[in-house]
Order: structure tokens, then sequence, then C-alpha cells
């Protein structure tokens, strides 16, 4: 919406031409325009933050749990969640939020999730910029080979075990975070966690056996 179809909009309103549907699409515009301008502003770190939260809230999207369709704020942190991941942003940043149809219903508990895991030690993660550049590798290789389903892998063998996960959610992690290692529990399919100053992210594997290192198309 321009601004000159809010003040159209508006004066209708002053006009007597109430109409509820035309000031909320006006809220709506404007609280995307606040959005836009915070975002603007913004730090490159909080930008990779943001984005990433962005990058969780469309797949989310595309899950479809009406529960996950924005962020939510509890035990005074921000959380945005699509079933597969978990970003905590400890300020809470200028994004979609969650609305309930049902008054009485409740965001998913996701810190109980977190404080019920146990991390016993850490592996190293690959730079932004390694993620990024294996990721554009495969998207090629897969475009090449005319695989329009396929999903980039990467695994991270350390001391002889392979920890896999999806590769754009992994990419997102380091990119929300900052972080060059990743906590893990004491098996390669309990969730990692990412942590930075900004927000911590946690991340659900992918079950397979496939034993190799880095970004793989399957």
């Amino acid at each position: 919406m321009t601004k000159y179809e809010m003040v159209a909009k508006l004066n209708m309103v002053l006009n007597g031409e109430f109409n509820s549907a035309d000031i909320q699409s006006v809220i709506d515009a404007l609280n995307e325009e606040i959005r836009a301008d915070v975002n603007k502003s913004a730090s490159k770190t909080q930008k990779n933050l943001l984005k990433a939260c962005k990058n969780v809230l469309k797949v989310a999207e595309k899950v479809g749990h009406p529960k996950m369709q924005g962020a939510w704020i509890a035990n005074d942190k921000q959380y945005v969640c699509d079933g597969y991941r978990i970003i905590v942003n400890r300020t809470p940043l200028v994004l979609k939020e969650l609305v309930l149809e049902n008054p009485n219903d409740k965001p998913l508990d996701v810190q109980s999730m977190i404080d019920g895991q146990k991390f016993v030690g850490e592996i190293p993660l690959p730079t932004l910029a390694e993620i990024e550049s294996e990721i554009k590798r495969c998207k090629a290789d897969a475009k090449a080979h005319k695989e329009k389903n396929a999903k980039i892998m990467y695994t991270i063998k350390y001391h002889d075990i392979y920890w896999t996960y999806n590769a754009e959610y992994l990419r997102d992690g380091i990119m929300a975070t900052g972080a060059t290692c990743a906590k893990v529990g004491e098996k390669n399919t309990y969730p990692i966690m990412m942590y930075g100053d900004d927000a911590d992210y946690f991340l659900l594997p992918v079950n397979t056996h496939v034993e190799r290192e880095g970004a793989y198309i399957v």
C-alpha cells in the first residue's frame, strides 16, 4: 500500500466512512514500513540474524503449523520455530508476530524442549563463506542434472562420528549466531546448539548412514 492510499483510507475514516478492514490494512502497512526502517539501520550481524529468522519463518509457513506462523515472546526472549530448528533471540527483532486464532491458546513451549537437552561436547563448524560456497556448488550440480527435488546435506566428521544436517539450515545457524562450533549431545541423532551474543540456534539432525564429509545432494 502506498502512502497516498493510506491517506485516502484515513480520510474515509475522518469523513465517517468507518471500515475496520480499511483501518487494519493501514495499520499493517505502517507496521511493515516500521519493520523496513528498523531493518535498514541494523548492523551486519543483526541483518544476518534477521535473515536467518525470516528463513525459518518461510519454512514454518510451508509446514503450516498454526503455532509457528510468526515469532512470539516468552520468558523475556523471542522465539522462532519451524519444527526443524529454533532460534532464541535475547533481544526481540522486528518480525512477523504469531497470531493465535483462539485467544485461550498458548504458543509452543519450546523452552522446555531446550531445557531438556544435555550437551556433552562440541564439533567444529564451517565458516559462513565455506558453507555458502558449498551450497552454491551443490545447487549448480542439481540444476545440471535436472534434479529439481534434490536436497543438500552437510556432514561433519569429528572423532570418527558423522554429524549430518540440512545444509541450508546449518548455514542459517552459522549466519544467525556467528558460531565456529556447535554443542552436541551424547548421540549424533540429538539436536545441536549454536550460540552467539544475540541468539542461540537449535537444529535437528538428518538421520542418515552416509559416511562422507562436506555438502552433497540427496
